[in-house]
């Protein structure tokens, strides 16, 4: 079993060293075009690595956020593209990698919170995150 494995690895690897170019170009292109979930599988693996007792956030769930907070740091106010994930209690803290414990916020602030408590009072969203059934009143 290990031999066929170690057979299929190599194999992958000279097909690769043959197609660098077109391999490359191709990581490139599906990297380019599906950014959050690469940057989804890195944040989950973050919060699994500090042993986050739940990891259930997900891609639409951190673009609903960004979209509540109207794309704006959550401390300074400032409206920006670049929005990073704080978690108002840190992983490191013990925290969860939930929606009810992410809020959004530019780099300078994230980087200056760190892993103390928040800059300023935040009030994470109360939303179920999901999408409206159809016939519902407030659809």
């Amino acid at each position: 079993m290990r031999k066929d494995k170690a057979k299929k690895r190599a194999a992958e690897r000279r097909r690769y060293a043959r197609n660098r170019s077109q391999e490359s170009a191709r990581k490139q292109a599906f990297y380019t075009k599906n950014r959050d979930v690469f940057f989804e599988r890195s944040r989950r693996r973050r919060a699994q690595q500090a042993r986050a007792a739940i990891n259930d956030l997900t891609a639409a769930q951190w673009r609903e956020i960004k979209a509540a907070y109207d794309y704006r740091c959550v401390y300074c106010r400032r409206k920006t593209v670049a929005l990073q994930m704080d978690h108002i209690q840190p992983l490191s803290q013990g925290g969860n990698h939930t929606a009810m414990n992410i809020v959004p916020a530019c780099k300078p602030c994230n980087v200056r919170k760190a892993d103390g408590p928040p800059l300023r009072p935040v009030q994470p969203l109360l939303l179920t995150l999901a999408k409206p059934r159809q016939g519902d009143a407030y659809a």
